[in-house]
Order: structure tokens, then sequence, then C-alpha cells
């Protein structure tokens, strides 16, 4: 008898896609179908008969079964969104199939709702789990191509008009949400941003050329990337014979092209590279089970799965960015703040997620120390180290145009006591994520593990050297900025920077961040730059994402303009930025946003 222990799951819905996620729970140790639900009580019968589990007509029957752990919702596309909801309110984790909503607005609603309910939340995009876009993935982010320039998508496939009557909700817009790009072609358009990187803009047309059906059969968009590349997606259902699915992705050293789930061609410096040799991988049925194993183990380990529902967002907004340019006849930005309002003299930019506030954060950043250095010749930046700026530092070191030579860094806060090289340190965090890869002309770093009022002193006569031109923070749990907590935060400090004690709350933080193993482990005393220090940049950008931030959020936009909550004096700073996502922003909020 197998000690093994075995995920439950649960599938709802019993058509084609429910087969192959049948077949792959079987197929997976660590994973049991224990429920089927399908409302056609006949198919229902005939699937369990087939593959095994308790039938279930109704889906808030088969979610009082307390053997169920994970759902794998395998339904028409427009009802997913209120099933995966039902789900997580009953305390089950979801596997949602492509495309997770046809709404952005529903996409948003599972995953908060999700988080809410401490459940865990996955999409399917299969062809991601093929070694050849694992190994294409890690080629372009290692600059195998150089500077991408041209980075396009076809799916040429066939659907007969037949495959549209054959059930009422295909075509539709209420149930399938889109034609060609919404149900076929979404596992490349995820490809393609998933290999490349995010979208900035979209003009596209979408038009029924040849069925009889409500949606699109043929889509083409014409895309800039975040990244500076161009490209072009050309997407159908009327192309017969059946051409498949094909990326083209070209740089300045070479050239890719990725057909179905192969390398075709991968040439760079004008020669031919030896692709490797991959183990036999079908996007059905290889995908689906290695996902969902990744689920069942996600679940055991309780961590997140391969794919969250959060990857789920990004090819949902680049095909509903194609249609509204479509309808609109226009190009459609994505990066866009979804919400935008004033606090004081605070600008407050409300992003959907975290990647696309660092992404926009570290854009707008760039931008502006660019302007900076037309105007001067040395550009000087305080850096915040912490799991919250990961994507803004990204964006940052993806920057074209950035003369780093010419730019003086600082950090903000170091602990005291940890010894040079560990990997706890803030400077250590910084080399790691940016210094490194970009190589300012000059970094000064704070030492903690020196005579902390030497090195205040000397700190902060290379602090006064010049003015400080930007401040790049966050706002801590306990509202802190830098390591001013309330107990040790003084809006009219005298000092630069100073030695503090470490409140518990912000201790645990660094624990919360996965810094430290455990609250004991964390240095009690640290150096920080004062809060007159941080407000004398010229400009302040403010990276605060994730849910844990979200009381803080508030705290800072509402509350009155005191020591108690440091990050209020943000409020006051003539030129300030704060950036958020929907997790820090919260519903709380919604009633400062203009109407």
């Amino acid at each position: 008898m197998s000690t093994v222990k075995k995920t439950k799951f649960g599938i709802l819905g019993c058509g084609v896609i429910a087969e192959i996620h049948a077949n792959a729970i079987h197929e997976i140790e660590e994973a049991e179908l224990v429920a089927i639900c399908e409302k056609n009580e006949e198919k229902g019968r005939q699937f369990a008969d087939k593959h095994g589990g308790q039938l279930y007509v109704q889906l808030e029957d088969m979610l009082q079964n307390d053997e169920i752990e994970v759902v794998c919702i395998c339904t028409p596309s427009g009802y997913h969104a209120e099933q995966t909801l039902l789900a997580a309110r009953a305390g089950k984790h979801v596997v949602v199939e492509k495309p997770m909503a046809i709404h952005m607005e529903d996409a948003y609603r599972m995953i908060q709702e999700c988080k809410e309910q401490g459940v865990l939340l996955a999409t399917i995009f299969p062809r991601r789990m093929s070694p050849a876009a694992q190994f294409v993935k890690q080629f372009i982010a290692n600059g195998g191509l150089g500077k991408l320039s041209l980075c396009d998508a076809y799916v040429k496939i066939y659907r007969s008009q037949q495959y549209y009557d054959s059930a009422g909700w295909r075509g539709t817009w209420a149930i399938d949400g889109g034609g060609s790009m919404m149900n076929q072609g979404i596992h490349t358009v995820d490809l393609l941003q998933w290999l490349v990187g995010p979208v900035k803009s979209i003009y596209g047309r979408a038009n029924t050329m040849l069925r009889q059906i409500e949606v699109e059969d043929t889509a083409v968009s014409l895309l800039s990337f975040h990244n500076g590349a161009m490209g072009v997606m050309e997407i159908t259902t009327t192309v017969y014979p059946n051409l498949g699915q094909r990326l083209e992705i070209h740089g300045e050293r070479g050239t890719l092209i990725y057909k179905e789930d192969d390398i075709e061609l991968l040439k760079v410096n004008g020669e031919e590279l030896e692709i490797p040799a991959f183990e036999p991988f079908q996007v059905i049925p290889d995908g689906h089970r290695l996902q969902l194993r990744d689920m069942a183990l996600a679940v055991q380990e309780h961590r997140a799965p391969i794919i969250p529902g959060e990857e789920g967002i990004h090819a949902l907004e680049i095909i509903l960015g194609t249609y509204e340019s479509s309808n609109r006849q226009r190009e459609v930005v994505l990066d866009k703040p979804h919400q935008s309002l004033k606090v004081d003299n605070l600008q407050v930019n409300v992003y959907r997620g975290r990647r696309e506030l660092g992404a926009a954060a570290g854009r707008q950043a760039a931008q502006a120390v660019r302007k900076r250095l037309a105007e001067q010749e040395r550009v000087r930046i305080v850096f915040a180290a912490a799991p919250s700026q990961n994507e803004f530092l990204e964006q940052l070191c993806q920057e074209e145009g950035l003369d780093w030579e010419r730019i003086t860094a600082f950090h903000m806060d170091e602990y005291i006591g940890l010894p040079q090289g560990s990997p706890q340190r803030f400077a250590e965090f910084l080399k790691t994520s940016i210094f490194d890869k970009v190589n300012p002309g000059v970094v000064h770093l704070i030492d903690g593990s020196l005579d902390a009022e030497m090195e205040c002193h000397r700190y902060a006569e290379l602090l006064q050297e010049a003015p400080i031109d930007f401040v790049f923070l966050g706002i801590g749990e306990n509202g802190h900025i830098a390591f001013n907590d309330p107990p040790v935060a003084d809006f009219a400090d005298l000092a630069i920077i100073k030695p503090i004690v470490l409140e518990d709350a912000c201790r645990q933080q660094q624990v919360n961040d996965g810094c430290f193993p455990e609250l004991q482990s964390v240095p009690t005393h640290a150096l920080t730059l004062t809060i007159p220090a941080l407000m004398s940049a010229s400009e302040l950008f403010c990276m605060v994402p994730g849910p844990t931030k979200r009381d803080a959020v508030h705290r800072t936009l509402n509350m009155p303009i005191t020591t108690a909550n440091p990050s209020t004096i943000l409020r006051t700073h003539p030129s300030c930025t704060l950036y958020v996502d929907q997790d820090s922003f919260g519903e709380s909020l919604l009633s400062r946003l203009p109407k």
C-alpha cells in the first residue's frame, strides 16, 4: 500500500478538457480524484463511471465534501469567476482553465477572494511547462539574443462552423468571452509575453471574417513592449489547412523561431546554435499533468503554485486590449494606473498588480532620472532595500539610456552588527538586485559592522556633499520609512543618519518578508537616514505592493500627519508619487477616488 500523501481533487464540468484533468490526476502519485460535478446527470454518471469519484449535480453540494482540497474548474469560460468565488469561500484551492475569466474585474475578484480565504489559485498554461519553453525563457533572460527588437506570434488554425455550432456557448461574448484570441490563441499570447516581457500598448483589429458567430475569428495586433521591442500577433481559426502556432523572436544578436512546442531555429551572431536534447513533451497531456502535480505538492508544502492566478492576468489584458483597440479604433495603453487620486500633495497611482506597479514605477523613475541627467552632470539617488522593491528594481535595470556612470548611489538603512557579506545586509541586497547589474559610477554603502557613531558621521558627510535628487523608498507594515519606526521617527530631526532601536513590529516584518527565519534572529539595532534627510530629495518614488501593506497604506492616506504614522509625512512633499496595487490599496479607500 502506498504511503505517499495524496491531495484530493474534485472536477467541475465533464467536457473535453475535464477528461484531460481526470487522466492527469490518475497519473499523479500525489493526487487522487474523489469527486465530479456535472449538471447533466447522465453525462456526469458516464464520466464518474470511467474515472471514479462521487458524482454531484450541484456545485454547492460538492463543495460541502470536506475530503476535497482542490477544485479543477473545467466549465465554459464565462462561468469561471463565480465558480472560483464559491470554491474559495468553501475553503477549496482552485485550478481554473484558460482563460481564468473573460473580464479583468472578474479576474481580480478571483485573485483577491482566494487570498482573503487563504486558498491557492492556479491557472492553466501548459505550454509554459515544455522543457523547450523553459530553455527559451532562460536563454532570452540571460541576454542570448541581446536587445530584443521584433517579437511576433502567429496562430493559424482551423475551426469549422460545425465546431461553433456544437455547443450553444461557443462563439458568444457572454460565455466564450471572445473567439480566436480568447479561446484558441490565449496560450500563444501568454507564451509571447512570458518569454519577451510585458506589453506596453496595442493597436489591434478583431473581425468576424468567415464564421457565423458573435465573436472574432481573426485578429491582428501591433504590440509595443516595455523593453522597447515591437511585435505583431496574427491569430485566426479560419486557415485551412491548419498551420499551427509559431513565435518569431528577433534581437540584436540573432533569431529564435519556436513552432508548436519545439525550437525550429536558434541562430546567434550568424551561427546556428546546437539545441539541447529535451525530454519528450506534448502539451496535452504532459503540460496539464505537470501543472496539476505541482498544485498537489503546493497544497501539501504550503507554497504558491508554479503558475498562480496572477499570471493569468497578462494574456487576458492583451486580448481584451486588442478588443478595446478594435472597437475604439485607436491605440490602447496597458500600463495606465487602474485608479489615480491626490491626497494632499501626494500623488497616488493604483495598479492592478505588483508587476504592473513595479514596471510603471521603474519606467517613470527612469524617465525622471534621464531628464535630470540632461540638466546636470551627476545625479544622486538613495535606494531602499526590501522585497517590495523587487519588481521596481528589475524594471530599472532594464531601462535603456540611463548613464549609470554619472549616478551616485546611496542606501537608506542598515542593520548594526551583521558581518560583512551577510545576505541579510541591505547592502548585499542592493548589490545583487541592481548595483552589480548596472554599475553606478559611485556607490556609497552603509557599514553596520563599524562603530555606529563614526559610521553615521562618515555617511552624513557623504550625503551632504551635494543635494539628493531622488529617493526610491517603500513603507513598512508599521508605517516606517527607512527604519524610522514610530518610537524613533522625528519630522524635525537634526541628524542626517542615526542609530536606532528597531520596533518589534518592524523586526517581525523582516520575518514576514522571508529575510530571517524567526524574530530572535533579526537584529535589534540599525542605522537609518532620518526623515528630514529623505524628505530633502527633489523627487520621491514610493513603491508599496501587497496585502500585508494595506493597513499601512490606509493609515498613510487617512491618518493625521504625525510620527505615530511616519509615512504620513509623504503627503507634505511637493513631488512624491505613491505606487500601490489593488492588494495594498484595498476597498476601504475607494471613497477617496474621484467619481
